[in-house]
This record gives structure tokens, sequence and C-alpha cells, in this order.
């Protein structure tokens, strides 16, 4: 019997070039991969349009999910239209998970940063110090 979906799994992330969603990216794609899974990565450069037409994509290729890595927008005009196009693949049987909170209608998976740090202050930033720091490096 041939299965409706592929092995496939789209990683949708915000920005590539940020170092934070290649750990995402790599994370989902070493779990894929154990699962029996190959990762489709995309970047969608914090677009929601974007975001949409590879939704449609992965449709396309009969993915089996899709992930989205990245928090969207406040306000997002487009926002309903994504909502409606994971619908939509979501009958068409497709998986769709959000790694940060997002209202689209599928489960999210989100840290507990507070929690994180209370139980690892000394490793809690990405300097290593357990203290807040500005984008340039600066005690916030």
């Amino acid at each position: 019997m041939v299965s409706p979906h592929s092995r496939l799994v789209g990683v949708l992330v915000s920005d590539i070039d940020n170092p934070y969603f290649s750990v995402i990216a790599r994370g989902v794609d070493d779990m894929a991969t154990r699962a029996g899974y190959v990762t489709m990565l995309s970047n969608v450069d914090r677009r929601t349009t974007t975001e949409i037409s590879r939704l449609r994509a992965m449709r396309d290729y009969r993915a089996a999910g899709v992930v989205f890595a990245g928090s969207g927008h406040v306000d997002d005009p487009q926002a309903p239209n994504l909502v409606k196009a994971v619908r939509r693949a979501q009958e068409e049987g497709l998986h769709a998970v959000s790694l940060a909170v997002r209202d689209l209608g599928c489960p999210s998976v989100v840290v507990d940063n507070r929690a994180v740090a209370q139980r690892h202050p000394t490793t809690s930033s990405h300097w290593g110090t357990g203290t807040s720091r500005s984008s340039r490096g600066h005690p916030a």
C-alpha cells in the first residue's frame, strides 16, 4: 500500500543567517533522521507570505509535516491567511507544529526560559555569565 505522504518534513526558519535558527534546524533534522524522515530547510526571511508559499510547496511534495521555527509578527495582516493555509494542510493530513507561541491552529513547543535560567544561572545567557546583555555585549 502506498502512503499518501512522503517521509519529508519541512522546516521553515525565519532567518537562516541567525545562528539560533541553525541550531534549531540541526535539532529538528537530527530527530527527523532518527525517525526515518528527511528535512527540507527553507528560509522565509520573516515574511508570512513566504511561509504560506513554502507550506503550499510542502503540500505539493506530500510532506508528512512542517515545523514553523520563528515567532511571526505582531498585528501581521497576513496571519489569517497563514492560519487558513495551515488548516487546509492539516485537513490534507499534513502535521504542523510551531516552535514559538503563535496562533496558527497547530501545537506549539516552547522553552520556559525563566525556568532554565533559574535552574542553570551560569549558562542562561549567550555569554555564559548568567547576566543579561544587550546585542552589543554590554550589560543590560
